[in-house]
């Protein structure tokens, strides 16, 4: 799914955590650098990556997870999982 400027502004905007004010400075700056607004309002720390994370997990109703803290899976227990039925489960694995 691919998410538009006005998704990304009713998530920040609508939490509370960003103003119209400022997300419009913020979408400025991003078509003048050509960043996408999502680096700009964390480079100007008006969301942090966890706010972030955490209001994009709800908004798309998929739980968030760092990948860091878990183990690898060996590539062979990855392959064991048919394609088919990852796709049917919303199931991504990493190797």
């Amino acid at each position: 799914m691919h998410l538009t400027k006005s998704d990304v502004q009713n998530i920040v905007v609508n939490s509370g955590v960003v103003t119209d004010e400022e997300f419009t400075a913020a979408e400025n700056e991003a078509l003048r650098s050509g960043q996408p607004i999502t680096e700009i309002l964390l480079g100007r720390g008006l969301i942090s990556e966890q706010i972030l994370t955490d209001s994009l997990s709800d908004f798309l109703k998929v739980p968030f997870m760092k990948l860091e803290r878990l183990a690898a899976i060996d590539p062979e227990i990855v392959e064991l999982v048919p394609e088919a039925y990852a796709k049917s489960k919303g199931v991504i694995l990493f190797a």
